[in-house]
């Protein structure tokens, strides 16, 4: 979901596109990282309509939204790039990659609720929500001066589950 060309809602692994297509566009990106040789982390960003995939562009970076894949690949997508970094060898191979249940994550922004527009501030109290299944990625916490001249992302809460509803 995205609001003004910003994505505000993910989720792994993409509603209404079946276990064929997805393998389908998988061997498609592999193929695309072998042919230019390609080595690190990155994106490939795709329309999914009337079953047909359409490329949109490949990011040669970790997305903010790499969470949702971590939680249902069980990988720290961050650890294998800085693994990379350091001259090592991935830790697993692309058969070892399962997708096990879903994943949502919900950005949060300090922005008006009316207007959208950022909204900076004083964070007065902030308590991070957890258990079995919730991550919070942020830099929050009470007494945080939320600046007024930078994006304002200012959290993520990843949830993951057996199943959407779960998550």
């Amino acid at each position: 979901l995205q609001r003004r060309h910003q994505k505000v809602l993910e989720e792994a692994p993409a509603p209404g596109i079946d276990e064929q297509a997805r393998e389908e566009v998988l061997a498609r990106c592999v193929k695309a990282c072998i042919d230019i040789g390609y080595r690190g982390a990155g994106t490939f960003e795709f329309l999914y309509e009337n079953g047909r995939f359409y490329f949109i562009e490949m990011n040669t970076r970790v997305q903010v939204e790499h969470p949702v894949s971590e939680m249902v690949t069980g990988i720290d997508i961050v650890k294998e790039m800085l693994s990379i970094a350091a001259g090592n060898k991935l830790s697993f191979t692309q058969d070892d990659v399962v997708i096990r249940g879903h994943a949502l994550e919900c950005r949060i922004n300090a922005e008006d609720p009316k207007t959208f527009m950022p909204s900076p501030g004083t964070v007065k109290h902030f308590h991070a929500p957890g258990g079995n299944g919730v991550r919070v990625d942020s830099h929050l916490y009470s007494g945080y001066a939320v600046p007024p001249n930078y994006d304002s992302l200012i959290g993520k809460l990843i949830t993951y589950g057996a199943t959407r509803d779960e998550a």
